[in-house]
């Protein structure tokens, strides 16, 4: 139901933030990723609910880079459009790395990808959509079938996002003084 009525979507997420004394919740895992003082925070969507916005904002203030994930079944909503907008081109993530999740839903993977490409141009200076499925690369780890790994995405955007976090990491730390400044 809420997905498809807005009346029980706002029931939902007025629900979330009744429910929950936590702000937030910090688990700590070492990994490759993460060294050299990298942090990685997975936040709730920005429409998700009020509280939730907040605490993600917060985050944002303090980032050097974004990734904004998209849903390969309903790819560039208008709600992602204004997320993207209203929120985070003010903070001055002009550069988000976009991901689009649950290719493997799709029946055209590269179409898909393509078609998101085009919509998200001009909202982020980064050329390169990675489209993946999180649900492959979980099963090609899994069995540890490489070919399916491969086919995900995920080795590709994991490059990706390690080289764009270490060697970029000085660039990246002065985009954030400049976005502090403004």
């Amino acid at each position: 139901d809420i997905l498809f009525n807005e009346e029980a979507f706002k029931r939902y997420r007025d629900k979330i933030d009744q429910e929950s004394p936590y702000d937030v919740a910090q688990l700590f895992h070492p990994a490759v990723i993460l060294k050299d003082g990298i942090e990685m925070v997975d936040s709730p969507g920005l429409n998700e609910s009020p509280k939730r916005t907040i605490v993600t904002l917060n985050y944002l203030k303090k980032a050097d880079a974004a990734i904004f994930l998209l849903n390969a079944t309903q790819p560039v909503t208008e709600t992602d459009k204004a997320v993207i907008e209203e929120k985070l081109l003010p903070l001055g993530f002009n550069d988000l790395i976009m991901v689009v999740n649950r290719i493997d839903q799709t029946c055209n993977r590269e179409k898909v990808k393509l078609y998101i490409q085009g919509q998200m141009q001009g909202y982020t200076s980064n050329k390169k959509i990675f489209a993946v499925s999180a649900k492959e690369a979980l099963e090609g780890i899994k069995k540890g079938d490489h070919e399916l790994l491969n086919k995900s995405g995920m080795p590709e955007f994991m490059e990706f996002l390690t080289d764009y976090l270490t060697r970029r990491k000085a660039q990246l730390k002065i985009n954030k003084t400049g976005r502090q400044v403004i």
